[in-house]
């Protein structure tokens, strides 16, 4: 009976160095995986943050492509009326202070548009014809 407790006591010992031992690498391990999932939970971050930006940038260009075809579309309607008001003003030969009033009007924001050259030579021939005052004004 005395060589059964020696090799029960080397054996709980022995168990107590293998679950130390196991306890360690478990730890290990667990400090692995803990890094490991602190780094995935910054790569996924910064991977959702990098789509949002590119989501977010995409979405500004198709605005910026929205605009720039409204600006052409509007300037194309403002040479329109302004080469409709200024031929008709010019083949009249004479214009009243409200014509010059309303030509201001649609020629002032069409510059500013970069409207060519051509809307800016009726317009001063337009401002070059008599003044004429309808209703005794």
């Amino acid at each position: 009976m005395g060589r059964a407790f020696y090799f029960s006591k080397i054996n709980f010992k022995m168990v107590i160095k293998i679950k130390d031992k196991w306890m360690d690498y478990l730890s290990l391990f667990a400090r692995i995986g803990g890094i490991s999932a602190i780094v995935g939970y910054f790569k996924r971050r910064n991977s959702k943050k990098k789509a949002t930006e590119e989501a977010r940038r995409k979405h500004y260009a198709e605005q910026e492509a929205q605009l720039n075809l409204l600006k052409r579309a509007l300037k194309g309607l403002e040479h329109h009326e302004i080469f409709q008001s200024c031929n008709r003003y010019i083949n009249r030969g004479w214009v009243t202070s409200d014509d010059l009033e309303d030509l201001d009007y649609l020629y002032k924001p069409y510059k500013a548009l970069d409207g060519n050259g051509t809307g800016k030579l009726l317009y001063e021939r337009v401002h070059e014809l008599p003044i004429k005052n309808l209703g005794g004004k």
